[in-house]
């Protein structure tokens, strides 16, 4: 799986890049190359080579040296029974990489168990075909989404907030560690935790500038 280019030459060359944006025209065209932001990869089917689509590059997560779509996160955060629609992106890492974090919105008149929840992952760990690294570290519930005039949600405020209260604290965020047996609420007390640990690694940065 990578990223999906085309070599630029004279004549498929089609437009000039992005209106008074050179910094994100120069990141499409390198090196004589067009890069597309998508994923994909190639199969051999009865001698015919087919290009499957998987995702966009923004929402790649990297997770304890392993490359997957937020795609695959969002298929199951979505089928939570008390989920009614769902984000997923990647969230800071106080060792390295990344973690995998989650957005919910509730369906009308359900409630957000952190231990069903947690339960059901596993289960679908056991018996959905859920790769373990898809498990959200994070999971943020709000009351409703805000969507664009094309019905989008636009994950980017989310991704740049991720699970740090301190820069909104009316965030209501559940998180669980190595080990934990259910989601546990993070409270104050919680993040400073875990902001000493990044500190200790060097990474406090990060949580405030994705």
């Amino acid at each position: 799986m990578g990223e999906i280019c085309r070599k630029v030459g004279d004549n498929n060359l089609r437009f000039d890049g992005y209106y008074g944006n050179a910094g994100a025209t120069s990141q499409k065209f390198r090196n004589g190359w067009y890069h597309s932001g998508d994923l994909g990869h190639i199969r051999i089917i009865k001698g015919k080579r087919y290009m499957f689509f998987n995702g966009r590059t923004d929402d790649w997560i990297r997770k304890d040296g392993e490359n997957f779509s937020a795609e695959n996160v969002l298929d199951f955060a979505q089928k939570i029974p008390c989920v009614d629609c769902a984000i997923a992106y990647g969230a800071p890492c106080e060792v390295a990489d990344e973690k995998v974090m989650i957005t919910v919105q509730l369906k009308e008149g359900a409630d957000f168990n952190p231990d069903e929840v947690h339960e059901w992952f596993i289960q679908q760990q056991k018996e959905g075909g859920m790769d373990p690294k898809w498990m959200p570290d994070y999971i943020r519930v709000i009351e409703k989404f805000s969507v664009t005039d094309t019905q989008k949600i636009l994950v980017r405020p989310f991704k740049r907030e991720n699970f740090n209260i301190e820069i909104n604290s009316s965030m209501r965020i559940y998180f669980r560690r190595r080990g934990d047996t259910a989601y546990r609420l993070l409270t104050p007390d919680e993040f400073r935790k875990i902001r000493e640990d990044f500190k200790t690694n060097g990474r406090e940065a990060i949580l405030a500038s994705c």
